[in-house]
């Protein structure tokens, strides 16, 4: 069976000698060449991953769209999915991805509701923001804190 390529390579020369580095998506493969790099200069040493730690939800969107945009999403789609994603990070982009919860969730669909927007695109941008954050778990958060969030149309459905 054939090796699957990743979308994103890079190859760089240290000391004569050829390093690929294969990555979903461009934030990603920049870490990890330069993570690769560290740990041929810096051998025995151990490095620990900060990016769990420093990934915002702004960074963690756009590291979701871009891997969104190489899968067989249809433009349209990822146009969707974007402005859906965007009232989360317009809201609560700058706080840590890990820190993310439940009330961060609901405060994004009960400001949306109480701004008129339609009971079915809030309602979408839930599963899309679910989606998202589920994409996360494993990689920089442990559970997917949007899954069991219900609607905001009203405050009692929403915990």
């Amino acid at each position: 069976m054939a090796k699957k390529h990743l979308p994103h390579r890079t190859t760089f020369i240290y000391k004569g000698k050829r390093i690929d580095v294969e990555a979903r998506t461009q934030g990603e493969l920049i870490n990890k060449a330069a993570r690769k790099r560290l740990e041929i200069e810096n051998p025995g040493n151990i490095f620990f991953d900060l990016s769990k730690d420093e990934i915002t939800v702004s960074d963690w969107i756009e590291e979701y769209l871009e891997i969104r945009s190489n899968d067989n999403t249809s433009l349209e789609q990822q146009g969707n999915i974007k402005h859906m994603l965007n009232h989360l990070g317009d809201e609560k982009g700058h706080i840590l991805l890990a820190e993310l919860n439940r009330t961060d969730i609901y405060d994004v669909l009960s400001t949306m509701a109480k701004k008129g927007l339609a009971k079915s695109y809030i309602q979408k941008t839930r599963g899309q923001i679910s989606a998202a954050v589920k994409e996360a778990v494993g990689k920089y958060i442990d559970v997917n804190v949007a899954a069991d969030v219900k609607n905001a149309t009203n405050p009692c459905q929403a915990c």
